[in-house]
């Protein structure tokens, strides 16, 4: 991997999200292969890795983590709205969006509910603390 910035020139010319390059340079670039990747390869290859993403559905102690008003899971995740620097807290969002400190949500329904079993309200208090 390169240490050094300048030694792959494609890695922050023209991307879309600065500083994601670094990673997709030099991992398109082996000993047998003509060099770096173009920007254009570059380009590609972050945009498919910002398309990847995974969830866990189903606590064996809280249960599905989309119930009992919850919205944990793959669903919610598939249709959120992310972007590098989404809701940054000194204010870099580059959409100008000012910061939200309330941000995550997922599980506060299980903070104030009288129902939620004990792992569902320590997921609620565990998603509270990211919000300090």
């Amino acid at each position: 991997m390169a240490d050094n910035e300048s030694e792959w020139p494609a890695q922050s010319q023209g991307a879309q999200y600065p500083g994601d390059n670094w990673q997709a340079a030099p991992a398109g670039s082996a000993p047998a292969d003509d060099g770096p990747p173009t920007a254009a390869q570059v380009a590609d290859i972050v945009g498919f890795e910002l398309g990847l993403f995974s969830s866990q559905v189903y606590d064996a102690h809280a249960g599905w983590l989309a119930a009992d008003g919850a919205t944990g899971g793959v669903l919610r995740l598939a249709n959120q709205e992310y972007y590098p620097g989404i809701n940054d807290v000194l204010g870099a969002d580059p959409t100008g969006a000012a910061f939200n400190p309330a941000s995550m949500t997922l599980f506060s329904a299980w903070s104030t509910n009288s129902n939620a079993s004990a792992a569902q309200q320590a997921i609620a208090a565990g998603e509270a603390l990211f919000d300090l």
